[in-house]
């Protein structure tokens, strides 16, 4: 952690040589890189629902540098109905 940045460095580096093999795999095959690209949304919609089912049931979310307050359920259902067009 870079605490001059405020920036995981580490995850940075790892993203973005992920993010370089996943082009990689698009050079050899489209069809595996849509396959990749599915399981990624898909897991970005697991986690909305999961954070969109606690605000649903009340309970306590974990503290956020800028929470969406009153607005985090149509934001969430918003951002998860899009996930699944």
């Amino acid at each position: 952690m870079n605490h001059n940045r405020n920036v995981p460095d580490n995850a940075v580096y790892l993203t973005s040589i992920a993010a370089g093999i996943l082009c990689l795999v698009n050079l050899g095959s489209t069809f595996a890189f849509n396959i990749i690209v599915s399981l990624t949304l898909l897991t970005y919609m697991i986690t909305i629902d999961c954070v969109l089912r606690k605000r649903l049931l009340g309970k306590e979310l974990p503290s956020a540098r800028r929470p969406l307050g009153r607005f985090g359920i149509p934001i969430d259902g918003s951002l998860f109905l899009y996930s699944g067009l």
